[in-house]
């Protein structure tokens, strides 16, 4: 991930440059002179960033999401030291598998084959006697006497949380929570390991399941396999999806949205839509449960609790729009109104897929073209945030949507 300096390139920048100068969601709100030396103003900017993706800001993570290996930041810095620096080690750190990430699952009392790290439940006096402890020692390079912490050589390798004291006595959650979070802590610094979580805690310290699998969540999921009774802690389902699409539709496609938003209320889904016409209306015309999004109130006639977009989706928008700043102000408002379409009204709710119809077929933002239309920005935000899309223009489309379908049901 290289950094440029605006005022040395010439147009077009090279593909895939992002200027991350203000006032884009990853411009530095700190400034020499007035907040510091370049120095000081570079170590607040990384301190607020860390914090920002640490809240979850949804437009710095749809920002930081939109960035790849061979991105280039530009700036008005370099070659003097900037805070695209900080992007680069954060996106480093945080997102080079992904914003939102699917973990692995495995089933409850197996092993690791590929060489992950065998984290396993212990006690504080490493006395590794029984149950994933006993493999730990036996398999995984477990030493006797160290209750806490990453042990032996890859292939041979574990990590140990403690869920018992040195008595055998069980720990409580605040401090096996305390413990899981130096875990999650020793992950993210070792970003070329992959880890094999065990049931921790659920065995004989008694703790269930729904106690102690969320502690995971700040884990690197993209480099983790848990036990797949864990799934649907890790994963938490909206049970809202967002339907949509470019304008102008076949007939025959309008009636099919219609017939998935139908049998998607029978499951229990909530409809996201904009409000427009053909493909939002002909969602909205298969179901009763939904949240319609205007860009403004009365927009296509329509009333709707939520008839206006937040400037903070606005930010989000600006994160994937190529063109945010050149556009109108109506036409932002019409591109802040898709992030609430795919990340709903406090834009921290994510869709669980979006169901859409676009010409060319677009299921990525890789694949957005001239042909994609309105949708593009549905689809790009979709994207970044790991939100399955299912394109009808694709043959395979429904089938892939029922199997996800049928595994979220299991």
């Amino acid at each position: 991930m290289r950094i440029l300096n605006r005022r040395h390139l010439v147009s077009p920048w090279p593909a895939h440059a992002v200027w991350v100068g203000r006032p884009t969601p990853l411009g530095n709100p700190f400034v020499i002179g007035r907040d510091g030396s370049r120095e000081e103003v570079i170590a607040r900017y990384r301190e607020w960033l860390e914090a920002r993706i640490r809240e979850r800001d949804p437009a710095v993570l749809t920002a930081m999401a939109g960035l790849r290996e061979d991105s280039s930041l530009v700036c008005a810095c370099a070659p003097e030291p900037c805070h695209a620096e900080a992007i680069r080690e954060a996106w480093m750190k945080h997102f080079r598998d992904g914003i939102v990430v699917r973990p692995a699952y495995h089933e409850d009392g197996s092993i690791p084959l590929d060489g992950e790290v065998f984290v396993f439940g212990s006690n504080l006096a490493g006395r590794h006697g029984a149950g994933a402890a006993a493999e730990a020692f036996d398999r995984f390079g477990a030493r006797r006497g160290v209750g806490e912490g990453y042990m032996g050589e890859p292939p041979r390798h574990c990590y140990a949380i403690p869920t018992k004291d040195e008595r055998l006595a069980v720990l409580s959650l605040d401090k096996i929570a305390a413990a899981v979070g130096r875990f999650v802590e020793f992950a993210a610094s070792r970003p070329e390991l992959r880890f094999f979580v065990t049931r921790v805690g659920c065995g004989l310290a008694g703790y269930r399941d729904e106690q102690i699998a969320p502690l995971f969540a700040g884990a690197p999921l993209a480099r983790c396999s848990f036990p797949r009774p864990w799934r649907r802690y890790l994963e938490p389902r909206s049970m809202a999806y967002a339907g949509g699409g470019a304008r102008h539709a076949p007939l025959p496609v309008l009636r099919r949205m219609t017939r998935i938003a139908q049998r998607l209320e029978a499951r229990g889904y909530v409809l996201r839509t904009g409000g427009g016409n053909d493909t939002d209306s002909a969602f909205e015309a298969g179901c009763a449960k939904k949240e319609v999004f205007l860009p403004w109130p009365g927009f296509n006639g329509r009333t709707s609790a939520f008839d206006s977009v937040s400037e903070e989706a606005l930010a989000v928008a600006s994160a994937a729009h190529p063109a945010f700043r050149r556009l109108t102000a109506e036409a932002r408002l019409l591109a802040g109104r898709e992030s609430h379409r795919i990340l709903g009204a406090d834009l921290r709710t994510p869709a669980d897929f979006l169901v859409c119809w676009t010409p060319d077929g677009a299921q990525s933002e890789a694949e957005i073209g001239r042909e994609t239309g309105e949708a593009a920005l549905a689809i790009a935000l979709a994207d970044r945030w790991a939100v399955p899309v299912f394109n009808l223009a694709r043959a395979d489309a429904l089938e892939r949507l029922a199997a996800l379908l049928d595994v979220a049901a299991g």
